[in-house]
């Protein structure tokens, strides 16, 4: 299930509902003044519906910060043939249904103005045999970008509404032909808006989410419509006679057939895919970690990983850790890299689940774990180790091979170094070793989270894509996405100075681009550009006032002393979302900074509130409840 299934689904009970009304007042023949009454009633149980399913989610939506922003107009659409590509199964049924109960309809005289609607027939069939061709041959200029497969469609929506409408349809008819109908709706209306997500910069992949999303609901509906309705479109083609039936067939089997090549070539392709030892039949989905090996490609460099002894650590973790304890490990991606693979296979929450997190979350937020990741991972210094264990509360760490193989070598010494300090070796075996991390770190000396600057690169693996990013940025400067992507690079490779030119001069083209205002606020901030960082970061909250975007700004003015507008902001940020602790807990690492007059116990006050409403594993509780205690000793 999907939120975004919620409209098209209420459109679908909606209209169903109301449906039923409506033919049961024409079939009693009821009084105007009953069928609204009636209508009313149909529309008070889908809201009552709609109401319902939003109660049961209440208290996600609460605490949820959706990263859409509207929708945008489609400027790039799809053609014809892509859509017969994806649909052409269900479509060819859907058509052969509409034209199959309008021939029905007119012949039997159902409708009141049959010599209107039998023209109409005839010149519906027409265009709709002309758009399916025109989709294929008419190339620009000599037809309007996507105008025929929306014309198309919403020819064959019209069709349908006024055979749900006018016609005295079986009641599996009507269900079917509505279910056809609003499938229709659903991909005419991706044709023309999208909803604004963080692919909406790109104009190559801005529709991406909307498609994927609203095209498995246009697939479902289609798809339930055109089996339902093949027998009964069978028996309206054979009305016809045998050569039609025959023609019909040749047809749809020739589209089966090609829809068919899918799962023919996608067979072997997907086995191709897999691990060379394979460990056959079996209900163990970890079974392959034993065997598999694979390699994985950054640039030019490789790494030959083994799983086998991951099989292990993973069955030691299962077994032996209780609860939701935080367990570190590399922050790669999951999909190719597998760095993901012990939280994946263990269901243990770590810091951070690198892939799609930028995509729900804040994008500053989702950055500034991504660096503590990577910096606690490669870093030598044992020190700045301790401090972002203890920041995110990390319980247990997992360096196995992909650790061994992503990381600074000189990062892999430390966690030696710190057994016995503040580690403790928890299980071993080749080459994966898990540490515990001790009781008692001291975190009330470490920063919160939101306020840890920008950290010093450490020097770097060549980066063997940075020429390839380069250049195409150099091919289009104004792409937001290039220019986060290699001003994050130009910052690993110690260069903030070429991160700052790429970066002011995407800001300035990407106005509505709140992760392109915040990283080069942070990279104004580490070159000490105090007035020009704050701009790009007032500039964020301007383009969306949320609590995100106030927490950056409050959290960022706090270190530079700006206390009035820091505290606003920050206020701002809580009264926006009672629930925002990052907000609450910022607030009294402010007051306790600021120390002025009556400034101790609004610190303390501010702790306890987070201290009431933070989880039990919060990140930043026991630095409240350290901070707390010391702000309450007489």
């Amino acid at each position: 299930a999907n939120s975004w299934d919620a409209p098209t689904y209420a459109l679908l009970l909606g209209g169903a509902l109301a449906g039923g009304v409506w033919r049961l007042s024409r079939r009693e023949q009821w009084a105007w003044r009953r069928t609204i009454l009636a209508m009313l009633a149909a529309a008070g149980q889908t809201v009552l519906v709609v109401v319902v399913g939003l109660a049961l989610y209440l208290p996600f939506f609460l605490q949820f910060q959706p990263m859409v922003r509207g929708v945008g107009l489609v400027q790039t659409t799809d053609t014809v043939g892509q859509f017969v590509l994806l649909y052409g199964v269900a479509l060819f049924v859907v058509i052969t249904l509409l034209v199959g109960l309008a021939t029905i309809v007119l012949t039997r005289g159902y409708l009141r103005y049959r010599h209107v609607v039998r023209s109409g027939a005839v010149v519906a069939s027409l265009v709709i045999l002309i758009l399916l061709l025109g989709g294929w041959t008419f190339q620009e200029p000599l037809r309007p970008p996507g105008w025929s497969l929306r014309a198309l469609l919403a020819l064959l929506i019209v069709a349908g509404l006024v055979l749900l409408f006018v016609a005295r349809l079986r009641d599996e008819e009507w269900t079917l032909l509505w279910l056809a109908t609003v499938g229709l709706m659903v991909a005419l209306g991706v044709e023309f808006v999208f909803i604004r997500d963080h692919l909406a910069g790109d104009p190559y992949s801005q529709r991406m989410n909307t498609v994927f999303k609203f095209g498995y609901q246009t697939w479902a509906l289609l798809m339930v419509a055109a089996a339902a309705a093949l027998p009964g479109a069978l028996r309206l083609v054979r009305r016809l006679g045998d050569a039609p039936l025959s023609f019909w067939l040749i047809i749809f089997g020739g589209l089966v057939a090609t829809a068919a090549v899918y799962p023919v070539a996608a067979l072997p392709s997907r086995l191709n895919l897999r691990f060379a030892e394979h460990p056959g039949l079996t209900l163990d989905g970890l079974a392959f970690l034993q065997r598999a090996e694979y390699t994985h490609a950054e640039g030019e460099r490789q790494y030959t990983i083994a799983l086998r002894d991951d099989h292990a650590g993973i069955a030691w973790l299962n077994q032996n850790i209780p609860g939701l304890q935080v367990v570190f490990h590399s922050e790669r991606e999951f999909y190719r890299a597998y760095g993901m693979r012990i939280a994946a296979n263990t269901g243990l929450p770590t810091i951070l689940g690198n892939l799609h997190e930028n995509e729900q979350r804040p994008e500053a937020l989702v950055a500034a774990r991504a660096r503590d990741a990577a910096t606690l991972l490669n870093t030598p210094d044992t020190a700045t180790a301790v401090r972002l264990l203890a920041q995110y509360g990390v319980d247990y760490v997992y360096i196995g091979p992909a650790e061994r193989a992503f990381s600074d070598p000189a990062g892999l010494l430390k966690w030696n170094e710190m057994v016995g300090q503040a580690l403790d070796v928890a299980w071993q075996q080749g080459t994966v070793t898990i540490y515990r991390v001790r009781d008692g770190l001291n975190p009330v000396q470490t920063a919160s989270p939101a306020a840890a600057p920008l950290p010093v690169p450490t020097p770097p693996a060549v980066d063997t894509e940075l020429e390839s990013v380069e250049a195409q940025h150099a091919a289009d400067p104004a792409s937001g996405p290039l220019a986060f992507d290699l001003g994050g690079r130009y910052m690993r490779a110690n260069r903030p100075a070429d991160a700052l030119r790429v970066l002011r001069t995407a800001a300035a083209a990407n106005t509505r681009d709140i992760g392109l205002h915040h990283m080069l606020g942070d990279v104004e901030s580490f070159l000490g550009h105090k007035d020009e960082a704050i701009a790009a970061w007032r500039k964020a909250v301007e383009i969306e006032r949320s609590p995100g975007t106030l927490l950056k700004l409050g959290v960022e003015l706090t270190k530079f002393g700006e206390w009035a507008e820091a505290e606003a902001a920050l206020q701002e940020a809580a009264r926006l979302d009672p629930n925002f602790t990052e907000a609450t807990f910022s607030l009294a690492e402010l007051y306790r900074m600021r120390n002025g007059e009556g400034d101790r116990e609004r610190a303390a006050q501010a702790y306890e509130q987070y201290l009431a409403v933070a989880k039990p594993d919060a990140p930043w509780r026991a630095v409240a409840e350290d901070w707390l205690r010391e702000l309450r000793k007489p």
